[in-house]
C-alpha cells in the first residue's frame, strides 16, 4: 500500500479543491495504486502485482516513499475530481 486513508485525508485537506472524502477510501487508493503501477513501469511483485512491495518498496529511501505516497494520494483526488465517469 503506498498510501492509507489518514494519508488520503491529510493530502485533500491541504488542496484548494478539497473533495469529499468516500467512507471507506480503500478502493480509491487501490485505483489509484493501480494507475500509477502502469505509469512507474517496471517490473512487478508477483504477490501483490505491484510495481513497489515487499523488498521493493523497503529499499526505496524515505523521500522516494513519501513522493510514492503523494502521487498516489494526487491521483486518488484527480479521480475523485473527475467523478466515476
Amino acid at each position: 500500500m503506498y498510501a492509507d486513508a489518514d494519508d488520503l485525508a491529510a493530502y485533500l485537506a491541504g488542496g484548494p479543491a478539497a473533495p469529499e472524502l468516500p467512507a471507506d477510501p480503500a478502493g480509491l487508493l487501490e485505483d489509484a495504486e493501480r494507475y500509477l503501477d502502469v505509469v512507474l513501469g517496471g517490473p512487478r511483485d508477483p504477490a501483490t502485482g505491484r510495481a513497489y512491495a515487499g523488498d521493493a518498496l523497503a529499499a526505496l529511501t524515505d523521500a522516494q516513499r513519501q513522493a510514492l505516497r503523494d502521487a498516489t494520494c494526487a491521483m486518488a483526488e484527480w479521480m475523485l475530481l473527475l467523478g466515476p465517469d
